[in-house]
């Protein structure tokens, strides 16, 4: 008789780590990046001082000090946070995809996360760092790619 109850009890705890394991496999679920930005875009779509936090849009591009560093947000590679309307055990990380060229024009992809490292990258005199993604997710629809906003600082 004790090894039964005991076995039910064990059931039950298995039962709630599978049902937890299924809610975090779906939230972890990745999004592609945006499939229409372009690679190379001409001009940039905002001016930016090292200091600055700003808000890119996928495909869009900021212009730090005058031309001398150009970031690009190309997209949200993968969304594992938690949604607003469900507890979770782990906030979860967003995998934000960034592209930076220097003074040489070359542009070179990165990514920055929300809840795990690197949450920033330092490159060619300039620090750029994640420090939000919009919008957050709810669990009842899946984010849109080109609905994604990156809020970003750079620094000197």
């Amino acid at each position: 008789m004790f090894g039964e109850g005991r076995r039910m009890r064990t059931g039950r705890w298995l039962a709630v780590l599978l049902a937890l394991a299924i809610t975090v496999a779906a939230a972890c679920a990745g999004h592609p990046v945006a499939p229409d930005a372009e690679r190379a875009p001409a001009a940039a779509d905002v001016a930016v001082e090292p200091g600055a936090s700003f808000r890119l849009r996928p495909g869009e591009t900021a212009s730090v000090a005058g031309g001398e560093w150009r970031v690009r947000f190309v997209g949200v590679r993968g969304d594992s946070r938690c949604p607003v309307d469900v507890e979770c055990v782990w906030a979860g990380s967003a995998e934000v995809v960034v592209e930076t060229a220097g003074p040489e024009g070359r542009w070179i992809e990165r990514s920055l996360h929300t809840g795990i490292e690197p949450r920033e990258l330092r490159a060619d005199g300039f620090t750029l760092a994640l420090l939000e993604v919009e919008p957050p997710p709810r669990s009842t629809a899946p984010i849109d790619p080109a609905r994604y906003v990156a809020v970003l600082r750079v620094d000197r």
